[in-house]
């Protein structure tokens, strides 16, 4: 799953360099009405999510770890507001998907689960910089609480991560269409895991 991220990552950071060249629009363009001028709007976002977090599987008293991966999907909704080259928005986000944790040792107390269901609910705001009318590059700060319930195995008791998540993620915006564009972002999770979206945001 992260190979296909990452190739999508790199597809639409590739078809943003061409866009470059493309005219500002009309909210962009360098005249001193329009630097004091906000326009707001709303947009809708789907997108797929992935992370990794820390595994507890406990036995007996005895803990050991794991690693736990999220993918699902996840939708949400902005409200945003621009001036010139400058933009910010807050919204909240929704989501589920599945979990697959832990590792078959072939012992007795190995604890392996596949396609746990999860949902997620959650909200961010972020600030950004306008290259030009259709390209932004920015930073969002995310919060979010993960509902997630492993199941138990005999003695076996299993746990991951932690809520609430708070993270910075570190992203890009391409408007391919009037109303649309497409959005990639990345950031930490805690001890080194790596949290993704790619998605498309619908704006009216």
């Amino acid at each position: 799953m992260q190979k296909i991220f990452l190739f999508i990552f790199f597809f639409i950071f590739i078809f943003s360099g061409a866009s470059w060249a493309q005219e500002l629009d009309e909210d962009s363009v360098g005249t001193s009405s329009l630097k004091t001028k906000q326009v707001e709007h709303w947009a809708v976002g789907l997108g797929m999510t992935q992370w990794n977090e820390e595994m507890r599987i406990a036995q007996g008293g005895v803990t050991v770890g794991s690693t736990a991966n999220f993918s699902g999907m996840l939708v949400s909704i902005q409200k945003e507001f621009t001036r010139y080259r400058w933009g910010w928005n807050f919204g909240g986000l929704v989501g589920s998907g599945y979990a697959n944790g832990g590792s078959d040792s072939g012992s007795a107390n190995s604890y392996l689960k596949t396609k746990v269901s999860y949902s997620l609910l959650g909200a961010s705001t972020r600030i950004f910089y306008r290259f030009s009318g259709r390209i932004n590059f920015g930073t969002s700060f995310m919060i979010f609480n993960r509902i997630i319930e492993w199941p138990s195995e005999g003695s076996i008791q299993a746990s991951s991560g932690k809520n609430p998540n708070i993270l910075p993620v570190i992203d890009l915006n391409v408007r391919v269409f009037n109303t649309w564009e497409l959005y990639q972002g990345i950031g930490p999770v805690a001890n080194g895991a790596t949290f993704w979206k790619i998605g498309m945001n619908y704006r009216f």
